[in-house]
This record gives C-alpha cells, structure tokens and sequence, in this order.
C-alpha cells in the first residue's frame, strides 16, 4: 500500500468506524469519489450584505451633511467668480468629513462585533463540508477536534482591519475629491457625480472582501481538517465558468499535496478566487480495502 497521508489519531478513528461499518453494510450507498466542496456563499452573501450596509450609511451622512454644502463651498473658493475669495471652506471640509467619520463609528464598531459570529458559522460550515465528503465515501462522519482558534482569531483581526480601512478610506476619498474639485471650480451636479461613484464603489469592495475573506478561511479550516485526518492532497475544483482564472483552470481536476500547492496557493486563497477543494480520499480508500 502506496500512500503518502499521515497516520493520526482522528484517521484511526475514522478508520476503525469505516470498516466497522463495511463489515455491517459493505459499500452499499457509497462513492469512491467525494462530492463537490460547498463554499459558504449563504453566508458570504450575508457578510456583504453587513459590508455593503455600512457602505449605504456613508453615502446616507455624506448626502446628509456633506452634499448641502458644495454650493458655499463653491462660492467662498470664490472659483465661480460670484463672491469674495475666502479660504475656510477648506477647513469646514475636513469637519464635515470628521463629522461623517464621527457618525459613523458605532456601525462600524457594530460589524466588527459581529465578525467572530462570521468566523464561528464559516468554521461550523467547513467542519460540516468535510464531514460530508468523507461520509459519502466511508460511510461515517469524522471526529474534528483539533482547535483552530488561532485561524478564527486571525480573520477576526484582518476584517477588524479591512473594515476600518473600507471606511476611512472611502471618506478619506470623497474628502480629496471635494477639495480637488472646488479648487478646479467644477459644478456642484459635477462634484455630486464623483461623490457617488466614489460611495458606489464602496459595494465592490464589500463584494471582494466578502468573497476574499470567507473563502481564504473556509481554505484554511479545509487544510487543517485535512491535515488532521492525515490527508495530504486535495483536488482543485474550479467554479466551472468564465469568469475562472486561466491557470486556476488548468489546474481544476489535478491533484496537490495541501503543504506544496501550485505556485504556493491553495483554492479559495487568491482575491476573489471561487475555487475549492475536495479532498484526496484514495488512501482512505487504499486502507479500508487492504484487509
């Protein structure tokens, strides 16, 4: 027998039930080849949902308290000609933008409390997804206990990050657009147009890291699940589409050692990859068939 996976305790255990099963049952019902990997897109749809609901907040403070005054702004620059040249416009700018900032914090500090629930349901979904796929092979559920709270307590962390950075940044735009435009004395219709499409970004970004984050931990959680079971390969399954990368194509249906991936990435790990991974039964496989 011919297998380069790990023996540990969860596999023995996993193995042991399995045959215990073959020996009431044999293979009825069951498959040699796992079935396709579920992503959490249920719950990376919510997550953007969460996202783009701070988005919609922005753009509700910047047409509350920002919008209104672009004609005063326009008119003390005094770029239109129409009133005497004052330069306090540009400081009641950056208090407005300091206002929206203020408004703002309790929505953020409210979705960054909800990340550790994310962490906790993409964890829970990915324990499942393995579960599954080896249950349609072996016939049992694996016992998963090794802790993973270094990988849930990091993502926390890296959206805790992402977040702030999405809302400072998105502000700090529209407050450099503002600025820019006044001094170039361009129309209020003008300044209010690049104002939402700045705001209107904001979505994309909250689709890029919705669908960045929860697929790079349900990756994560794969592997580790994997390595626990003793499963050193997995195999690439892409979205089957157009929108898949070209070499994340090539790579779909070949299979990869978890520690030594291609070009040092795994399924679902790149920005915006929808790839996944399904596990690398044949050594489970070879054991249970050697006696």
């Amino acid at each position: 027998m011919k297998t380069d996976d790990s023996d540990t305790s969860a596999r023995r255990q996993l193995i042991r039930a399995a045959k215990q099963r073959e020996r009431e049952q044999g293979r009825r019902g069951l498959r040699r080849l796992p079935p396709r990997p579920r992503r959490p897109e249920g719950i990376r749809r919510e997550y953007r949902s969460d996202i783009r609901r701070l988005v919609k907040r922005q753009g509700e403070e910047i047409n509350r308290i920002l919008k209104p005054e672009l004609e005063s702004f326009l008119v003390e620059a005094g770029t239109r000609g129409d009133a005497e040249y004052s330069d306090s416009w540009s400081d009641r700018v950056g208090e407005i933008m300091e206002a929206v900032r203020s408004n703002l914090s309790n929505d953020v500090q409210g979705l960054e409390e909800r990340l550790p629930e994310y962490a906790n349901r993409i964890t829970e979904h990915t324990d499942e997804d393995v579960k599954r796929q080896l249950r349609a092979v072996v016939g049992v559920s694996p016992t998963l206990t090794r802790s993973i709270d270094d990988k849930v307590d990091s993502w926390v962390a890296t959206n805790s990050s992402l977040i702030r950075t999405l809302n400072e940044e998105q502000i700090g735009e529209v407050e450099r657009i503002v600025q820019r435009e006044v001094r170039r004395g361009s129309s209020v219709r003008e300044i209010t147009r690049k104002i939402n499409k700045q705001v209107n970004n904001g979505n994309y970004r909250a689709e890029r890291i919705a669908r960045t984050e929860s697929g790079q931990l349900y990756a994560q959680i794969s592997r580790e699940r994997n390595r626990e079971l003793g499963i050193s390969k997995f195999e690439w399954v892409t979205a089957r589409d157009e929108r898949v990368r070209d070499q994340h194509d090539a790579w779909g249906g070949h299979k990869f050692e978890w520690d030594n991936p291609p070009d040092g990435v795994r399924p679902g790990e790149p920005i915006n990859c929808r790839c996944s991974a399904r596990s690398d039964v044949d050594g489970l496989l070879d054991e249970l068939e050697a006696e």
